[in-house]
């Protein structure tokens, strides 16, 4: 039977597992919000097939309309759809910031040219 990646941190340690018991292939979006921050964590193969679980997130993000961090230190592989996903949890930050992106996420912004516009600190725009 396969079961669905958990879908928050709190989901995660109530199975009594950390990222580190989840499959290295499989790719996880887990979001959780920590008083007005939220904090993404994404690892394994990010891809189009993690899409639901990134609209899961983009729509905590855009509901909580504040700080977003994102960690992308598991991450083994990004696709484009993974890079667009990205691109809107962005958009929907107040404040951004990419904490300790893996050399597949560095590469991927490489190539798209996109290091500046992902990598950089995003602030709010002033009224």
């Amino acid at each position: 039977m396969v079961c669905p990646p958990p879908s928050s941190v709190a989901e995660l340690t109530a199975l009594g597992l950390t990222f580190d018991d989840l499959p290295p292939a499989a790719g996880t979006v887990v979001v959780s919000v920590e008083r007005d921050r939220a904090l993404v964590v994404l690892s394994g193969e990010v891809d189009i097939a993690c899409s639901p679980q990134t609209d899961a997130a983009c729509t905590v993000v855009e509901r909580l309309g504040g700080p977003v961090v994102v960690d992308a230190s598991r991450v083994t592989f990004m696709d484009a759809a993974a890079l667009g996903d990205l691109l809107r949890l962005r958009r929907a930050a107040a404040t951004w910031e990419l904490r300790r992106a893996s050399p597949a996420v560095l590469r991927m912004l490489e190539l798209t040219r996109l290091t500046e516009v992902l990598a950089a600190p995003a602030r709010a725009a002033s009224a």
